[in-house]
């Protein structure tokens, strides 16, 4: 099904498509200290939000990484009191 989907497949050991962009995603995800694909829906629903607006702004305005990562900071502190 990956194959006519064109998709990586889920499981790590299944050998992906022969396609030079999933190959490239293949590796790109082998090497990544993790991954945030349901970030949105296994978080608080506060810090989701949040969250996923500073991804979004960090896509467009990459510059602003320390503004961002400060506001989070904060709804993480106030929303994960532990």
């Amino acid at each position: 099904m990956n194959d006519v989907l064109l998709q990586i497949p889920t499981n790590s050991k299944a050998k992906p498509a022969d396609d030079e962009f999933l190959n490239i995603g293949v590796e790109m995800l082998a090497d990544a200290s993790g991954t945030a694909q349901f970030y949105d829906r296994d978080t608080d629903p506060a810090m989701a939000k949040e969250g996923m607006k500073g991804f979004q702004e960090f896509m467009v305005k990459p510059e602003r990484v320390d503004q961002i990562l400060k506001r989070l900071e904060k709804v993480r502190q106030r929303t994960f009191k532990n």
